[in-house]
């Protein structure tokens, strides 16, 4: 294979929330699933934060975290990888728009690390031991 037919790595960050089923181990589990992609790999993740639900529908508030990628998937491939994990944790899409969540990962393409982590540590707040350094928009 030539260079220039060789898949170059390029950075994804993937914003993640729950609100159901023991949000903070279904984040947890999602970095797990998201680290195991192929030809992707999770360099970072940020704390877990918690945050109130948007849009008028009453739930739980959400827990919410970020992970920065590096992958070789186009962002479709990446979308598909994203809501099969979904799937396996649980989520049923039922046209609920803003309502609960078992897993919401959304992925953020052709962004800067800093301007992600800064749109996402502006929302909530540390949740269940959470450290600082960041935290997922979403829901």
């Amino acid at each position: 294979m030539s260079n220039s037919e060789r898949a170059h790595w390029r950075p994804a960050y993937v914003g993640l929330g729950s609100n159901l089923q023991g949000p903070a181990g279904q984040l947890d589990s999602a970095f797990d699933l998201i680290a195991a992609i192929p030809d992707t790999r999770l360099i970072e993740r940020s704390s877990l934060y918690r945050s109130a639900p948007f849009g008028g529908v009453e739930q739980p508030d959400f827990v919410n975290a970020a992970a920065a990628l590096l992958t070789q998937l186009s962002a479709p491939q990446l979308l598909g990888e994203l809501q099969a994990i979904e799937s396996r944790r649980g989520r049923e899409r039922d046209g609920v728009r803003w309502g609960p969540r078992v897993l919401d990962p959304v992925s953020y393409t052709h962004l800067t690390l800093p301007t992600t982590w800064s749109r996402c540590s502006a929302r909530g707040s540390p949740a269940e031991g959470g450290r600082g350094g960041g935290g997922g928009g979403g829901g």
